[in-house]
């Protein structure tokens, strides 16, 4: 009975475990004001993404016979390098060589029917996984500012409207949505500048999303897209045999 207990206890734990790691719910913040900001946010930890880091490095004293031996070590990695380089380079070629070959081989007819017939596979996948990303997805735009300016006033006062027709359409819609939150008239503004040749942006926009939310979108699309190219090798083996 004890035993039975703790199978049930750590049972019980691991499920729980499972459903706090898929319920966390990642944020990924975008920044822009001269420079990229990415850095990703989960609980209460802050994962800087771009720019990295960079490692400082601890300066050392060498001798002279280390130094050699430094050189030495790396002048045979680089022949070394070098020799895997023109290995892969001679095995593309081969590779590429047997593609052509096979390709040849082919109809054209068949070339544009598989072509058609992969487009329209990746498109209604790609439709499913969409729709289900936009319901899913939390959106924070926080600051959006963008000072619109070119080498000439003509092509300044076209990207002007058309930034800020694209703003005005999207714009109720997104207010509407319970997903998106817009930043406060004083932070969203897009102003036209023929005065100067450099377009400015300040943005801060967060993206917002959890675990399982990820893991419904992965499955839904592979549940969706195995079948079907499942059905679409059969038949193109079907087709084989018959020319066979």
């Amino acid at each position: 009975m004890s035993v039975l207990l703790i199978i049930g206890i750590v049972v019980l734990s691991l499920m729980l475990l499972v459903a706090f790691l898929l319920s966390l719910r990642g944020t990924l913040n975008i920044k822009y004001n001269g420079e990229l900001f990415i850095s990703l946010r989960v609980l209460f930890v802050k994962i800087r993404l771009y720019p990295k880091k960079d490692k400082k490095r601890r300066r050392q004293s060498m001798s002279a016979r280390e130094a050699k031996r430094i050189r030495r070590a790396v002048r045979k990695r680089a022949l070394k390098e070098k020799e895997r380089e023109l290995e892969r380079k001679r095995e593309k070629a081969i590779a590429k060589a047997k593609k052509k070959e096979e390709q040849k081989k082919k109809t054209v007819s068949e070339k544009i029917s598989d072509g058609v017939e992969t487009v329209k596979l990746i498109a209604d996948l790609a439709t499913g996984a969409v729709k289900r990303f936009t319901k899913r997805i939390k959106v924070k735009i926080t600051r959006l500012k963008i000072t619109v300016a070119s080498s000439e006033a003509s092509k300044t006062a076209i990207a002007y409207g058309a930034i800020v027709e694209t703003v005005n359409t999207l714009l109720p819609v997104m207010t509407e949505s319970k997903n998106f939150k817009m930043p406060p008239r004083e932070d969203l503004d897009v102003v036209a500048d023929f005065t100067s040749q450099t377009p400015e942006f300040d943005i801060d926009i967060s993206l917002s999303l959890r675990a399982w939310h990820v893991l419904d979108i992965a499955l839904g699309a592979l549940l969706k897209g195995l079948p079907r190219l499942k059905k679409r090798n059969q038949k193109k083996a079907t087709a084989g045999h018959k020319v066979k």
